[in-house]
């Protein structure tokens, strides 16, 4: 019994094995602490947010402080106190004020005569009531004209509104200026959305290539000459790839015969390896990181995340023996099901 206490091979069969009972117990207990969040719309801004899952139908909006909660004859499902309470409400009576359009008496009345002629206006046929009607009100321009005075105070007036309109106009395109100026910042925006979408897809990726190589499954890929594809405008640069690429050769080996001389010091069941898979994991690791700050989730989530991803690093980057192989895969599986269901649940 204190051979095993005192191998650390069992400590991690014991990892394994609890690792999955202690997820699913820090997640009752996180359920029972906070509760799941879910995403609703607000009906008055229909603009997006988080609420606890209990509040998605009494919630106040973040945006515009609307409250939602309805029943199902679309009435609010509790009293608002801020539609009854007039205390807030102050009444002031309303003064009646006259405004004249500044036409004399003799061309009001003739307006008047003319609307009113319109209002009684019967088509001889009424499928021709647009043409008939278009020429009665001709008719009427010319029967009640306006006075030369009143004609003048017109002109004035619609030249008044003309150019209340073109200032608007500018006030506008001053505004669309502006805008213009801020598409630097919706484009930045913008491109931190695709970089976060590309370390998403990144990770599953990372996670199904890992898990593929732990479980054994091989996937044959075409073999495609790639010199074939490749436009002409990179050639000058394929020698310079192969010259990063063997270099990067050379300190893999050299750092695998380090690791090797250091492997002599350790017994037979622990051995270093430092390979693809452990490189995998530990970009992805850094990958989730990033992703953990870029992206707002809560943070029992990102602890879940940064565990499994170093305990994969860690048992990929040592080569344990055979007798606890099926343990190591265990826990290995067990650490990106885990991930992965955080990641979908995020």
């Amino acid at each position: 019994m204190q051979f095993y206490l005192e191998t650390p091979l069992f400590i991690v069969f014991y990892v394994s094995l609890f690792l999955p009972v202690t997820f699913f117990l820090l997640t009752i207990y996180y359920m029972k602490k906070n509760e799941f969040y879910t995403k609703v719309n607000c009906w008055f801004c229909n603009t997006s947010s988080s609420v606890l899952y209990k509040d998605r139908n009494s919630f106040e909006c973040i945006h515009c402080t609307q409250y939602n909660g309805f029943k199902e004859d679309g009435s609010y499902n509790k009293v608002i106190k801020a539609q009854h309470d007039i205390s807030g409400t102050k009444f002031t009576s309303q003064k009646t004020e006259y405004y004249e359009n500044g036409l004399c008496t003799y061309c009001n009345n003739n307006q008047q005569l003319k609307i009113y002629q319109l209002a009684k206006f019967t088509p001889i046929n009424e499928d021709n009531y647009d043409i008939e009607v278009e020429h009665f009100r001709k008719q009427l321009e010319k029967a009640y004209k306006l006075c030369k005075k009143c004609d003048q105070t017109l002109k004035t007036t619609l030249n008044r509104k003309h150019s209340w309109l073109f200032g608007n106009r500018l006030k506008d395109l001053k505004r669309r200026g502006f805008a213009y100026l801020n598409q630097a910042k919706v484009s930045k925006q913008v491109n931190e959305s695709i970089f976060l979408k590309f370390l998403r897809v990144s990770l599953i990726i990372s996670a199904a290539y890992i898990v593929c190589n732990i479980l054994h499954i091989r996937i044959v890929y075409p073999q495609i000459n790639i010199n074939k594809y490749l436009p002409q405008v990179f050639s000058p640069y394929k020698s310079i790839i192969l010259d990063y690429y063997n270099e990067i050769t050379n300190h893999w080996t050299a750092l695998s015969t380090e690791i090797y001389n250091l492997n002599s010091y350790f017994n037979n069941y622990i051995k270093i390896n430092i390979s693809r898979l452990t490189v995998v994991s530990f970009i992805s690791f850094i990958f989730d990181l990033i992703l953990s700050f870029g992206k707002k989730i809560p943070l029992i989530w990102k602890i879940y995340c940064s565990i499994s991803w170093i305990i994969m690093s860690t048992t990929l980057a040592i080569t344990f023996s055979h007798m606890y192989g099926t343990y190591i895969s265990f826990l290995q599986v067990s650490s990106l099901l885990i991930f992965i269901y955080i990641f979908f649940m995020k």
